[in-house]
């Protein structure tokens, strides 16, 4: 299986409330997945925020996974007031399962030195960081089955398309404040659970009916980077998806 992963800026913008085609349970596993690797990030995090649905940025999402294109949406947040937009995007042939997006951006954390705030040579990192991103508090994701997906021109493609707010991977920032798990949450310490801030007392952060979507557990691995143009990178994972097939990855970095 094939895995690209491609770099874009961040456009500084200003939700309208809608759908998207995710059910209930997708959602579920896919907001869980996120809560669960950033409670578990190492080194422990001292200031990292539990995540919340939004439907605002799910609107967006959904509207831009529709059109079925392997491309950033240049103005994320056009309807998303008061808050800069981040943007994940995956895309993968086979069937789909929902929180593999999440697991597949995560897994970059094995290229990811936290103590120097780097990646490994050749590697992308940028879809972990935004999992990861303490102040990134707010997910919203659509999902499209694309009978032929544009840029890439695969046929019978899953788009995952995932915006955050407020967006994260601002240059020479690191991803979350370390140490002791909520000592420096925005707001204090009240409603802290599980090592998050703002995460409710007995708030749920594991996937449905206990089948862990986080925890770190991949598999995929990573093998050497195979090159790109114009900044991109091109990444090759192998990984065990239903009846195989290839994934896609897309990222977005900010400006400070």
């Amino acid at each position: 299986m094939q895995v690209l992963s491609v770099a874009a800026i961040l456009m500084f913008l200003t939700g309208s409330f809608g759908a998207t085609d995710l059910s209930q349970e997708q959602i579920n596993t896919i907001l869980q997945a996120h809560n669960n690797y950033r409670k578990a990030v190492n080194p422990t995090a001292a200031n990292m925020e539990y995540m919340e649905w939004d439907d605002s940025l799910a609107t967006i999402a959904q509207g831009w996974a529709d059109r079925c294109d392997f491309a950033h949406n240049p103005n994320p947040a056009a309807n998303y007031a008061g808050s800069s937009v981040g943007e994940n995007i995956y895309a993968g042939t086979g069937s789909y399962t929902a929180g593999k997006e999440t697991e597949n951006w995560n897994n970059e954390v094995s290229d990811y030195t936290y103590s120097s705030n780097s990646c490994r040579s050749g590697a992308v990192c940028g879809h972990y960081t935004q999992v990861v991103w303490a102040t990134s508090n707010k997910l919203g994701c659509g999902w499209k089955l694309c009978g032929t997906l544009a840029t890439v021109n695969w046929n019978n493609a899953n788009l995952v398309v995932c915006n955050y707010a407020a967006a994260g991977n601002f240059i020479g920032q690191k991803p979350y404040v370390s140490g002791t798990p909520c000592t420096q949450c925005a707001n204090g310490n009240d409603n802290c659970s599980d090592n998050l801030c703002g995460n409710p007392p007995g708030g749920a952060t594991s996937a449905p009916n206990g089948n862990g979507a986080g925890g770190g557990a991949s598999n995929t691995t990573d093998t050497p980077n195979e090159g790109g143009d114009n900044g991109a990178t091109a990444t090759r994972h192998w990984s065990m998806l239903p009846l195989g097939g290839v994934i896609v990855t897309l990222l977005i970095l900010n400006m400070p």
